[in-house]
């Protein structure tokens, strides 16, 4: 059965900070291998993560922390001690990261939207700032982890509720400063904010810039069924409050995933699916390339690939090529098409389908397992293949003919859906 879409609501009632996010995200399934993977992957060199599972006003949450190993001639280069950084060398650091473009591509826009806002509020140019606390080896984990984050949790979409403003001042770089801090209040602009609330600050500018980058304009969230819950826990322990921010992973209805709330399914009791369709038309590629183009595609997470053969402009021989992929896969599909092809571009289009519900069920020929496909819809089987690789090992390990390996395989699958009362319309 396709997986359903996978979307993300942010309770950030009590505050967001991005290691508030990062707890969340762990909490709610999240291998922290992940973001320990993204600390090698910066080169950021004796730092460590520390996940430990905290209370806060009797609420069980993750509180992540970046810490960095004592430098050489003794202490340790703490949160205060972290240096200044520009925007230059914040981008360098992204781009030589190695991490998934689409995350090195994230995490680049998002400094860049800081840098922006920063140079702004400071009369300066974006690659002038110098981003001090948000540019400290803390900051860039937050950000570059919480893209990963997203991506490792098949996140489609995040939506956030309003955010508290806090009360009283911050110590920064600048001095003390009114909370939240002028750059996470100018991130928040067009968002819906509760004024006042909690002494201190409760939405940092890392929190901020997460909550515009991962969730964009605010949006109410559509119905979801909740399928993980989340809670990441602020440095803070008050005596009023959970300091904690709350993630709910859920699984929203196709319709919904795609903004196609209210329209009727075509086929009740089908899944419904959004997917997206690439093409191109070639006239200069080899026809030996054409087999490997079409696995190359597949590997990178297209559900379906086709090449046909084509007569095009001035009598050419071409192909046509087709790939389906899903719009959480249809980037890396589209990047390996125009590597692996001969391509200067791409036609897409967004389309829905329907599907059977599948499942999977094992018979045995000749001492060989072979799974089953069935394809059912509102619980009635329409549908009973065997699975061509099991079919093509069972014959190669037995010297059967491979169709007599099919057919036997099929014809013991309808045994059992007969004797166990299931049968096909």
């Amino acid at each position: 059965m396709p997986e359903p879409s996978r979307v993300a609501y942010l309770d950030a009632g009590a505050g967001l900070a991005g290691d508030m996010f990062l707890g969340a995200a762990i909490d709610a399934g999240l291998d922290p291998a992940v973001l320990e993977e993204t600390i090698a992957a910066l080169g950021l060199e004796d730092v460590r993560l520390r996940v430990s599972r905290v209370l806060r006003r009797g609420v069980s949450a993750v509180h992540v922390q970046v810490e960095q190993a004592p430098v050489r001639g003794g202490g340790t280069c703490g949160a205060g001690r972290q240096p200044a950084r520009r925007l230059p060398e914040v981008l360098a650091a992204l781009g030589r990261s190695g991490l998934p473009e689409e995350v090195v591509a994230a995490a680049t826009g998002a400094f860049r939207r800081l840098a922006e806002v920063e140079g702004r509020i400071h009369g300066c140019r974006p690659d002038e700032v110098h981003f001090h606390e948000v540019g400290a080896v803390d900051a860039l984990v937050d950000i570059a982890g919480a893209f990963m984050a997203a991506r490792a949790l098949g996140l489609v979409e995040i939506y956030a509720s309003p955010v508290p403003l806090g009360s009283g001042t911050v110590e920064t770089a600048h001095g003390r400063l009114p909370v939240p801090a002028p750059a996470a209040l100018a991130l928040l602009e067009g968002w819906p904010v509760l004024p006042g609330g909690p002494p201190g600050e409760v939405i940092t500018p890392t929190g901020a810039l997460l909550l515009r980058c991962l969730a964009g304009e605010w949006r109410p969230c559509p119905p979801l069924r909740p399928v993980a819950i989340g809670y990441g826990a602020g440095s803070r322990d008050d005596p009023d409050r959970a300091n904690v921010t709350r993630l709910i992973i859920g699984e929203a209805a196709a319709a919904a995933a795609s903004g196609q709330e209210g329209t009727a399914a075509l086929l009740p009791g089908a899944d419904d699916e959004e997917v997206v369709v690439l093409e191109a038309n070639l006239d200069d590629m080899s026809p030996e390339w054409c087999g490997h183009l079409l696995e190359s595609l597949l590997l990178a997470g297209a559900r379906d690939a086709a090449v046909t053969p084509l007569l095009m402009k001035k009598g050419r021989p071409g192909w046509a090529v087709m790939a389906v992929t899903t719009p959480e896969t249809a980037g890396q599909v589209a990047r390996v098409f125009l590597k692996e092809s001969t391509t200067l571009g791409l036609r897409y289009r967004h389309q829905r389908r329907v599907c059977l519900a599948r499942q999977f069920r094992e018979v045995e020929v000749a001492g060989q397992r072979i799974r089953i496909k069935e394809g059912f819809l509102g619980g009635r089987r329409l549908n009973l293949a065997p699975e061509y690789e099991d079919c093509r090992r069972a014959a190669a390990a037995t010297g059967l003919a491979l169709k007599e390996v099919y057919v036997r395989a099929q014809a013991e699958a309808l045994r059992q859906a007969l004797d166990n009362g299931s049968e096909q319309s």
